[in-house]
């Protein structure tokens, strides 16, 4: 079969390898409609094989305003995903190929929280515990005042309470009533001086005054639960042994995908599953400050989030 090819020669399809072009007009990778080769000049009354096909596509110009054709029958999809570049090639498609190839890496959630804990580490290099404190003590009495109340309101409240309390005796040398008014402000006062009071008696009849080091010892406390127990673990003795959840890591956690729950206790061992163990104790510090500062509970500032590009929220309303 002969026909008119995009050069304008007459030329047989089979005799060129199927391409569109003859030999006269191989070093081409688009033309333009109507320059054809020398030997195709004889032919220019003809409409070519591009032409007749092109006639119900939409054109490409260039800034001169000259119509450009593809130059074979594979579809400009196909040459994107070929890997093959056009003469003149669209940035939004080479833009667009570079996205994709980072959202088939990011989707897979292990290494998606591998980049979460890279760009937060990276972000908030002197991220530590907010809780004033200087034993493990303190730090299990403010953690505990720390319910339903920020670190802020518990930092001003301990730092007079831990100069009239010195350690477990001390607590419970007062009455209830005594111990509520100087909690009082942290919210929840009455339960939270009821806990503290029955931890305290513990650590003294069972494990000599110490604060133990173990999540099943320091469960056994008044006021204990696992949020509570790890950060006294990670933070007063570097043991890892589970990831912190409070409200700011929960929310955050969700946005980014890491997680379909939202109770701390189904949330933990799915963190516990993507962030290695070695980041366990400092994971949780880099959220909350991320929390604070950016993902915000009402109107999270995605224009200034280190990880918007990776978070699947970045466009939903938090209204």
């Amino acid at each position: 079969m002969r026909v008119i090819l995009c050069c304008g020669c007459e030329e047989d399809r089979a005799g060129v390898g199927g391409s569109e072009l003859c030999g006269h007009a191989t070093d081409f990778t688009r033309i333009r409609v109507g320059r054809r080769c020398q030997v195709g000049q004889q032919n220019a009354d003809l409409p070519t094989h591009c032409e007749q096909r092109d006639q119900q596509r939409p054109d490409d110009k260039d800034a001169e305003g000259d119509t450009y054709r593809s130059v074979s029958g594979i579809d400009r999809e196909q040459i994107v995903h070929a890997g093959l570049i056009l003469l003149k090639p669209r940035p939004i498609c080479i833009l667009a190929l570079f996205f994709l190839a980072s959202c088939i890496v990011i989707a897979d959630p292990k290494k998606r929280t591998a980049e979460v804990i890279r760009r937060l580490r990276k972000a908030y290099p002197d991220a530590h515990c907010a809780l004033v404190h200087s034993n493990p003590f303190e730090l299990l009495i403010a953690t505990i005042l720390s319910a339903q109340c920020t670190d802020a309101r518990v930092n001003i409240v301990t730092a007079e309470l831990f100069r009239k309390y010195r350690g477990a005796a001390d607590f419970l040398a007062v009455s209830q009533q005594e111990l509520e008014k100087d909690i009082h402000s942290t919210g929840f006062f009455r339960n939270k001086a009821k806990n503290i009071q029955a931890a305290c008696q513990r650590i003294i009849d069972v494990f000599g005054g110490e604060i133990p080091r173990t999540m099943d010892e320091l469960l056994t406390l008044g006021g204990v639960a696992r949020k509570t127990a790890n950060v006294v673990l990670g933070n007063a003795f570097g043991i890892a042994s589970g990831v912190v959840v409070d409200t700011h890591i929960s929310r955050i956690s969700q946005r980014l995908g890491l997680t379909p729950n939202k109770t701390p206790e189904k949330i933990e061992p799915d963190l516990a599953e993507l962030v290695p163990r070695k980041h366990w104790i400092m994971f949780p510090h880099w959220m909350i400050y991320h929390g604070r500062a950016v993902c915000i509970a009402r109107r999270p500032k995605c224009d200034e989030c280190v990880l918007a590009d990776i978070c699947p929220s970045k466009t939903v309303s938090h209204e």
